[in-house]
């Protein structure tokens, strides 16, 4: 499934960054060499790496 059309992320590819590290969306585009561009993806990119968290990640997520 891809994550984000605009840059043609697949969930694989984030969860792979997330597993590696990423602790936010801005750290995930960029271990992805992608840049933010609509923005429709940040909520469920956020979701992926509060679930790979345990669900329990504040809301500061999103900012970067």
């Amino acid at each position: 499934m891809y994550v984000c059309i605009c840059n043609a992320l697949n969930e694989g590819r984030v969860r792979e960054v997330v597993a590696n590290g990423c602790e936010t969306v801005g750290e995930v585009y960029r271990a992805c060499g992608a840049y933010p561009q609509c923005g429709k993806c940040s909520c469920t990119i956020v979701d992926m790496l509060r679930a790979h968290r345990g669900g329990n990640e504040p809301a500061a997520l999103a900012a970067d």
